[in-house]
């Protein structure tokens, strides 16, 4: 295609576009790494994947994290535009760009500076301990509730779950490259937070000590050394606590080709800002699905293959999953308790080729 010779012209003139960027880009992406660029071809804007990562990531432009992220950056797109953007999934070999998306913009410059993009923007994580939902609330919340996207509240299920989580949460703290990616991408200073990607420590809900602590594990040789002794054993523990007393758990299921992964990204997003403008609180879950991918992929560590391969099963059975379907994200819902700090994002312009 002939890229459009006027492009900067028509991004500085037209301010929509780099709001229009500005807003979208708050969809939800693994660790706050937001890796998409956008660029103009002719008169349609094009979103893909981007990595702009300094250090190795578990998560490629093809992994099942980044396609969810990817589907919920395309619903944020329609819910702007209230139109569809046209989407293009391509064949998972060509790992530069598996996929793009596509908007006349013409679409984004008739965008009324008026309209009130709030409850998109305002989409956040809590990561601290909830109160229960109201009774009104949940049975509007089970009345939408679908076969893909299963609310849970029986103790018994959501403690079985958390065993699972618990589990998996194990294996993932045993793992030399989640560990450091995990690290890398930990902002510890307001000034580095500043940068606009990555997690801020303070977005955390560590306990008293739990940045120093957090700091001091960083190397991964320290890490490594107190496991000998089951130090991961405690940081999975701490870390599923307040899943394992969540007032309720709503777990997105469905099958594993390319497009429902994406679907469901779209799904999870939509849900998401939903349940923030009722005031529910929303902290995200992928530990299972994520030690689940890596054992199909072969990086687990043999010592924990047969733990997590029943951990699997437990799963399926409790889910009621088919063999072609999988879990893809779970959500720990329910009334805050705490106004949480909000990650921060990168500028428009940084997005732009």
């Amino acid at each position: 295609m002939q890229v459009h010779k006027n492009w900067q012209a028509t991004f500085y003139k037209n301010m929509e576009v780099t709001e229009f960027i500005s807003i979208v880009t708050t969809a939800p992406t693994a660790d706050n790494s937001q890796p998409w660029r956008f660029f103009c071809t002719g008169d349609q804007l094009n979103a893909t994947y981007h990595s702009r990562s300094m250090s190795p990531s578990p998560f490629t432009s093809c992994s099942h994290g980044t396609i969810i992220a990817s589907g919920a950056l395309h619903h944020t797109m329609e819910a702007v535009t209230s139109k569809s953007v046209h989407c293009r999934l391509l064949p998972l070999d060509n790992k530069n760009t598996p996929w793009s998306l596509e908007i006349p913009l013409n679409v984004i410059s008739s965008i009324s500076h008026k309209i009130d993009f709030s409850d998109i923007t305002g989409r956040h994580t809590n990561r601290h301990r909830f109160q229960p939902i109201p009774n009104d609330l949940l049975v509007n919340l089970e009345k939408c509730s679908s076969p893909n996207a299963i609310i849970l509240r029986e103790r018994s299920i959501i403690k079985e779950l958390s065993d699972c989580l618990r589990l998996c949460s194990e294996a993932r703290f045993n793992d030399k490259e989640l560990h450091e990616w995990l690290f890398s991408s930990l902002r510890w200073t307001d000034q580095e937070a500043a940068c606009g990607t990555g997690l801020d420590i303070s977005t955390l809900n560590l306990p008293p000590g739990g940045r120093s602590l957090m700091h001091f594990l960083s190397p991964w040789i320290r890490m490594r050394f107190l496991n000998r002794f089951g130090f991961y054993k405690i940081m999975a523990t701490a870390d599923t606590q307040l899943f394992s007393v969540a007032p309720a758990i709503i777990a997105f299921c469905g099958k594993k080709k390319l497009s429902d992964v994406w679907d469901a990204g779209k799904q999870i997003q939509k849900t998401w800002i939903a349940l923030n403008q009722q005031g529910i609180a929303v902290h995200p879950y992928y530990a299972i699905t994520d030690i689940f991918t890596r054992l199909h992929q072969g990086k687990l560590t043999p010592r924990w293959e047969a733990s997590i391969k029943k951990a699997e099963k437990k799963l399926t059975d409790l889910l009621s999953l088919r063999s072609d379907e999988q879990l893809h994200m779970l959500l720990r819902i329910g009334m805050p308790t705490v106004t949480p700090t909000l990650s921060r994002r990168l500028p428009a312009q940084a997005f732009l080729e």
